[in-house]
């Protein structure tokens, strides 16, 4: 799962997360990704079986955030 900016030209600022969840919002070992220092892109590597969810988030939440739902 990635998450980039949508101009190249912005870069994600220090301290943004992007964070997987279980589709029972339960944690995971290495679930998330923090910007250290402004990066372009962040991501997060997963292994599902068919028919497993993830719930994916972003801290802090832009404005007009829905958290996404995406299953498998």
């Amino acid at each position: 799962m990635n998450y980039a900016t949508t101009n190249p030209k912005t870069m994600i600022p220090v301290g943004f997360q992007l964070r997987l969840l279980t589709k029972d919002l339960q944690s995971s070992p290495n679930n998330e990704d923090i910007a250290t220092t402004p990066v372009e892109e962040l991501s997060v590597e997963v292994m599902l079986q068919s028919g497993e969810g993830l719930v994916w988030g972003v801290m802090p939440f832009p404005e007009e955030y829905e958290r996404g739902i995406s299953r498998f």
